[in-house]
């Protein structure tokens, strides 16, 4: 419509700054349309990026059944509350929890339920992940932590199993985070301990160059940024 506009004033010869202000306007549209555009695609591509992580973490959990031979047990907390099936504290961790710290979450907890249905031979497997408030936190922060522990056979019985969890040593690292894989001090089984600051340098770049790559039409982040979740 407002090209229509321009071309019945530019026939007639008027208002050289008027359409120059209409142009300018219809340009400014298009480009937002673009951008909606490409969010739409984006979200097609991942139709996580609009899941929390309470969520996610139940449905990772309902997965691992298949792995396990059972269902592991899931517990989240919001400083000292358990989220129950229906609580505003979920949205809260939601809004803490970026998008990038989100999917390292996940990936932790999917290859500790991995590693405890190849190597444990366990009859139970833990869950616990914990959100600590900035208002909770001792640096003012705040931060996520992960447990998964089972009741299995321990590591000394199992060669390798370390070995294979340097990618979430990794994910901790990116964050200044920490990580531990040890045997539980129940005397049964293994305790993987995971944790991030809920705001890192690491991870506001990180979100920096999504935001970018998501408007210039890009979803990939550098090389170096990846792993497999």
């Amino acid at each position: 419509m407002q090209l229509e506009v321009v071309r019945r004033r530019a026939a007639r010869g008027l208002d050289k700054a008027g359409l120059i202000a209409i142009l300018d306007e219809a340009l400014d549209n298009i480009d937002n349309s673009v951008r909606e555009i490409r969010s739409i695609v984006h979200s097609l591509r991942d139709p996580d990026a609009a899941t929390g992580l309470v969520e996610r973490l139940r449905r990772e959990a309902s997965l691992a059944r298949t792995g396990l031979g059972f269902a592991p047990s899931l517990v989240i907390m919001l400083d000292d509350r358990a989220i129950g099936a229906l609580d505003q504290d979920e949205q809260v961790i939601d809004d803490l929890v970026s998008k990038h710290l989100t999917d390292d979450v996940l990936a932790v907890c999917r290859e500790g339920l991995a590693n405890a249905a190849r190597h444990a031979q366990a009859q139970s497997v833990a869950v616990r992940v914990t959100v600590t408030t900035p208002a909770m936190s001792h640096d003012g922060i705040g931060r996520v932590e992960v447990e998964v522990e089972d009741d299995g056979i321990g590591l000394q019985f199992v060669s390798g199993r370390k070995s294979g969890t340097w990618n979430i040593a990794a994910r901790a690292r990116q964050y200044g985070g920490e990580y531990s894989l040890e045997n539980s001090s129940t005397g049964h089984g293994a305790l993987l301990k995971w944790n991030a600051p809920l705001k890192s340098a690491r991870l506001e770049e990180q979100e920096a160059i999504s935001s970018h790559h998501a408007e210039i039409g890009g979803s990939d982040l550098p090389d170096e940024w990846k792993f497999s979740h």
